[in-house]
């Protein structure tokens, strides 16, 4: 029997481009070729593979999909969660109320096979915007984002991270990476925080108010015993008549 993987090419193309932000080569970046081929090899060597099939968007994409299945997108995907430990947590990150945080489980061998080099983790997290509008109760407004990787003691271990977020025609999404961090068994939390907007106080905007002067002006224009009043930025009398 032929084992084949099945890969979404475009989702995990864009992983890497908005993850992997930092790999270049002669000045062009190679996060996303870097972070799909060391993802496909990754499974292929763990689950032995015998067949890649890799899919690929194309023009008029999602109205192929509806008119072979109607129900598309119904009960669409909300996020996703990809790693290269060797254990992780079931299930999407769990949403922690007291500190506001997602938190997910990790965990793998401290050194590679040789037993000298570390073995470092990486970790990527994509979310819709609106899922974490209504879990955060969130507004309109623009969403931060941080990623911590926490030890067995809950101490922060590593401080440099990857964020990136983006919009697509797709929909809006969170994207977010962590990489080079070390097992043996982290836990990485993931925190989203918005700036309140402040609405001016209703005296100061009645004071501004005030203070516009109208730049209007009006004059009197005659001709013979006929008079007009003429209003304006720049008045200017009718042909045949004079200001007074």
């Amino acid at each position: 029997m032929v084992k084949t993987l099945l890969v979404d090419g475009n989702n995990l193309t864009k992983i890497g481009f908005h993850g992997v932000k930092d790999y270049y080569h002669n000045g062009k970046h190679i996060g996303a070729l870097w972070h799909f081929i060391n993802t496909v090899r990754r499974f292929i060597d763990e689950q032995n593979f015998d067949k890649v099939v890799v899919m690929w968007d194309g023009d008029d994409n999602s109205l192929t999909r509806k008119t072979l299945y109607p129900q598309y997108k119904e009960k669409r995907v909300t996020g996703m969660v990809t790693s290269n430990a060797m254990i992780t947590s079931a299930g999407p990150p769990q949403f922690d109320a007291k500190d506001q945080s997602l938190n997910y489980q990790v965990a793998g061998p401290h050194f590679e096979k040789d037993g000298k080099t570390l073995f470092r983790g990486t970790y990527d997290l994509i979310m819709r915007k609106d899922v974490a509008r209504c879990l955060y109760g969130f507004t309109d407004a623009p969403i931060k984002a941080s990623i911590s990787v926490i030890n067995a003691n809950g101490e922060e271990i590593v401080a440099t991270e990857q964020i990136a977020e983006r919009n697509n025609a797709s929909g809006e999404w969170i994207t977010l990476g962590k990489y080079g961090f070390t097992f043996s068994s982290p836990r990485l939390r993931v925190k989203l925080t918005q700036e309140k907007v402040v609405a001016p106080a209703a005296d100061a905007v009645q004071s501004n108010k005030s203070v516009v002067k109208s730049n209007k002006a009006t004059i009197t224009c005659i001709k013979g015993k006929i008079s007009k009043k003429i209003t304006g930025v720049n008045p200017k009398c009718p042909s045949g008549f004079r200001k007074k």
